[in-house]
């Protein structure tokens, strides 16, 4: 006679009113659980304390304010922070990398000046800074990026002078100094709070 699986087990000594002793998790099982609980629990405690009291955490806790998070919320939900040696502006620029990498084959096959080339490396690590600069202040949103990048490209099929040595030089040089006006007036960490903002509240 074939032996019922445990959910059937349960469910008959349920309607029978049977009391049944489960052999079907192991102790040693419920020994490892009862330790993965506790070791998320000492993460958690870490990373919560590591926001309250950390001097690194400072920033973060600045933010956390600036959002409108009360001290009540960040206790209740165990809110942390976790020692990220990289920001958003150090993030968008290997991004900005990559990505120039990846469009650099497209252009050396389309027989492009290698000077019309190299600005155009430039100005794609400049516009990736932006696009992060865009999705952290719209809420991360990610039709925010997609309409920025669409612009974009629209304004360089429509604009003939872009792929002109002058009038490429104009859009990268309008680019990089934009992407470096982000980063000088807002704060790196980030790329959301706005660095004269800050000073005034402090005072």
């Amino acid at each position: 006679m074939a032996c019922a699986s445990p959910p059937y087990h349960s469910f008959g000594a349920e309607r029978t009113g049977v009391t049944i002793p489960s052999k079907f998790e192991r102790e040693e099982w419920k020994d490892e659980k009862k330790k993965l609980y506790q070791v998320n629990e000492a993460a958690a405690q870490y990373f919560h304390n590591l926001l309250l009291n950390s001097s690194e955490g400072e920033k973060t806790r600045s933010y956390i304010t600036h959002r409108g998070f009360s001290a009540k919320i960040v206790a209740d939900f165990q809110l942390g922070f976790s020692l990220n040696r990289w920001n958003a502006l150090k993030a968008s620029l290997l991004l900005g990398v990559i990505w120039a990498i990846w469009h650099l084959p497209l252009y050396i096959l389309a027989g492009l000046d290698p000077l019309w080339i190299t600005g155009q490396l430039v100005s794609l690590a400049a516009i990736r800074t932006l696009i992060v600069f865009v999705f952290n202040n719209t809420g991360k949103s990610v039709f925010a990026v997609i309409l920025f990048h669409a612009m974009y490209n629209l304004c360089a099929l429509l604009v003939t002078s872009f792929y002109t040595a002058t009038g490429h030089l104009i859009t990268s040089t309008l680019i990089v100094f934009t992407a470096l006006a982000v980063t000088i007036l807002w704060d790196p960490d980030t790329l959301t709070q706005f660095r004269f903002r800050k000073v005034e509240q402090a005072h």
